[in-house]
């Protein structure tokens, strides 16, 4: 059996310059999946609570799920490839792009 290698790596701030559950709590307010000011406020809160002191995982997907709750597979799938592509993908830091490349290439 072939040993296989796992790389990991996290998105935000570090593949990315930017923090993807922000795009996406923007991108469900540009969609008026969420009421602006007030989803705003509270994403804001829980994004800074996690810097301080860690996510409350409950609260948090409590938050960016209850908009999805009835919506259509595929409507929100659209929505998410919407935003990978237009936002996230064109984001990536080249050098990102390397090291991702470079594992490839070694099987990972």
């Amino acid at each position: 059996m072939q040993e296989l290698t796992l790389a990991i790596f996290d998105l935000d701030h570090t593949l990315l310059p930017l923090d993807c559950s922000a795009q996406w709590a923007a991108r469900m307010q540009q969609l008026g999946w969420v009421a602006g000011a007030q989803f705003r406020a509270r994403h804001a809160a829980l994004l800074a609570e996690y810097g301080e002191r860690g996510l409350d995982m409950q609260a948090y997907l409590q938050l960016t799920l209850e908009p999805l709750r009835g919506r259509c597979a595929q409507a929100v799938a659209e929505a998410v490839q919407q935003l990978v592509d237009e936002h996230l993908l064109p984001a990536v830091y080249a050098q990102a792009w390397r090291l991702l490349q470079t594992h490839r290439e070694a099987g990972h």
